[in-house]
């Protein structure tokens, strides 16, 4: 897909859903959650879920690291955002904003959403995670703030994407 279609998806999405994504962070590894079910089920990914009605970013993140991992976050940061479409799956279509979390209280511990596992950042699995996660989360990890748009085909593979530094 050429760039001004990227422009037109776009445009045809905007107000998407808002899910933030947190990635907890110690010495030169990163927790990723093995998703257990529903979206993204069998595959590698931050931890966290949607955004409820009146809550800010930092707190749904927050939220969301206790619900899922049993962590309550000490030290987070945004690191920007990234837009998914899925024009054969609207419903699909969101815009995470990711964050770091490097300072927290409790243990991750599973629960029956996801399985919190412990990465090299060298090692991340990066093919049992989206396809998109190679472009943009190994550079989010070194602390760049990105903005990305993606759009995925019929397939859930990536048909066209372009990302930045802000």
């Amino acid at each position: 897909m050429q760039s001004s279609n990227i422009e037109n998806v776009m445009a045809d999405n905007k107000n998407l859903p808002i899910r933030c994504v947190t990635y907890l962070m110690e010495s030169q590894k990163v927790l990723l959650g093995h998703k257990k079910e529903g979206m993204g089920n069998g595959m590698y990914m931050g931890v966290g879920g949607k955004q409820k009605k009146g809550e800010t970013f930092e707190e749904t993140a927050r939220r969301e690291l206790k619900e899922e991992i049993t962590v309550e976050a000490d030290q987070i940061q945004k690191c920007g955002q990234i837009h998914f479409y899925f024009p054969h799956k609207p419903s699909w279509s969101q815009t995470v904003i990711p964050f770091i979390c490097t300072k927290w209280s409790g243990e991750p511990t599973e629960t029956e959403e996801m399985i919190p596992k412990w990465f090299k950042i060298e090692e991340l699995p990066i093919h049992s995670m989206w396809p998109d996660a190679k472009y943009w989360v190994p550079f989010m990890l070194e602390g760049r703030i990105l903005e990305g748009h993606f759009v995925y085909n019929t397939e859930d593979a990536i048909e066209s994407f372009k990302i930045s530094t802000l």
